[in-house]
């Protein structure tokens, strides 16, 4: 059970760590609202694209 909640910790941890990304990420992007949709949309892809490629627990 020991080892379960460590793993937990560590589970917030990262994903604390992962979402102040974003948030930094996020107010970067709101503060530069005025570039061209093609180049927002690759930065936007940049700085995302972690989130849509987590790696699953049982891999």
């Amino acid at each position: 059970m020991k080892a379960s909640v460590e793993q937990l910790d560590d589970d917030i941890a990262d994903l604390k760590a992962r979402l102040s990304k974003v948030i930094q990420s996020a107010k970067i992007i709101a503060s530069c609202p005025f570039e061209p949709y093609p180049v927002r949309l690759k930065r936007e892809n940049q700085i995302y694209g972690h989130l849509f490629t987590l790696e699953s627990p049982d891999a």
